[in-house]
């Protein structure tokens, strides 16, 4: 990866080209898709392209990476200091709305482009790396709101939420449907609030 531009001209050209790949990707594919037409739709020059990306690859990789930290930084600021306080699958399902609206926005926001990172990602060691961090951090998360009902099961109870949550709103992203986001976050939230109090182990006697 080259070194971060430092004058604030060429910075822009940076993530005009950024921009520009993003939806080259998205419209037309990865492998219709050439330094070319991105530092065309750019409007800049291909030489510029080089300037700041050796390959459209790593270009594929710099989006992804900065997608992946905006998401890190929603998800890890999210306040989960109530939850052990909710006694009610309602309440639960109110908190946990704001984190599905979260992971469900970050694919809906450019879903062809999210098609083509899950496509490449076994072929580009680094994109597989931010892409498996980004599951990674995810899943720690969902972990610690677990840990906040003191499931028994902890792990086995948290992957199967993160997997629940992650098939569900791929299913909805990527194969449209008549059933609207509401509708489908709506009972996923009641179906993960019901489960994790039904689930909640009352904490020992002055714990």
């Amino acid at each position: 990866m080259k070194p971060m531009p430092q004058q604030l001209r060429s910075k822009l050209k940076r993530q005009a080209l950024l921009d520009a790949a993003l939806y080259e990707f998205s419209e037309n594919s990865y492998e219709t898709t050439t330094s070319k037409t991105i530092a065309k739709r750019a409007n800049v020059a291909v030489g510029t392209f080089y300037q700041h990306f050796s390959s459209k690859g790593e270009l594929l990789t710099a989006i992804a990476s900065q997608r992946y930290d905006d998401l890190y930084t929603k998800i890890i600021n999210f306040d989960m200091s109530d939850i052990p306080s909710l006694t009610l699958a309602k309440d639960v399902r109110i908190r946990l709305l704001n984190v599905l609206n979260i992971i469900y926005d970050f694919h809906a926001l450019h879903p062809d482009f999210h098609a083509v990172i899950e496509q490449r990602r076994h072929s580009e060691p680094e994109l597989e790396d931010i892409v498996s961090k980004g599951e990674d951090v995810l899943l720690d998360r969902v972990k610690k709101f677990v840990d906040l009902f003191n499931v028994a099961d902890r792990d086995q109870t948290a992957f199967t939420i993160f997997a629940m949550i992650e098939g569900v709103i791929h299913r909805h992203v990527f194969y449209p449907t008549d059933v609207k986001k509401e509708q489908v976050l709506n009972i996923l939230g009641d179906c993960l609030g019901t489960y994790l109090v039904s689930l909640r182990v009352p904490k020992p006697s002055g714990a």
